[in-house]
């Protein structure tokens, strides 16, 4: 009796579980190339092919001039990264951070193939990124 019972908690949890690309969590399972930078209304930079990992156990990967490791959490539109580790290498000073340009809140759409990642405050910025290939490693 008492197995019967823990195995239906267990398959309860399970069922509530967020599954990759679940509405829980749209970006759960999910690999993205950054294309573009758009500043203001006219501006437009593209860039190397940096890129972002997202996994279904809230851990993110950052791939651009450093490699930074950490968590995310994705609630309605607002993206937060937090406790982020990255390798320190000197950057080209032309080259922007993607650790610094998300920044720890961001706020987040998806638009047909396009995860589209807004920065807030002063020269706010929208990044768009394509559908790419998990960062080396992963």
């Amino acid at each position: 009796m008492r197995t019967a019972f823990v195995f239906s908690i267990v398959v309860l949890f399970g069922a509530c579980a967020s599954t990759p690309g679940s509405s829980n969590n749209p970006l759960a399972g999910t690999d993205w190339e950054l294309r573009s930078i758009v500043e203001g209304s006219d501006s437009l930079t593209t860039l190397p092919r940096d890129g972002l990992h997202f996994t279904s156990e809230y851990e993110i990967s950052m791939r651009s001039c450093n490699i930074c490791n950490g968590f995310y959490t994705a609630k309605g539109s607002n993206l937060m990264t937090s406790h982020m580790i990255c390798t320190l290498r000197a950057c080209e000073q032309d080259r922007p951070e993607l650790a610094h340009l998300i920044g720890d809140t961001s706020t987040y759409r998806l638009r047909g193939d396009w995860l589209i990642i807004e920065t807030g405050g002063i020269g706010s910025k929208r990044l768009y990124f394509a559908p790419g290939l998990p960062p080396e490693g992963n």
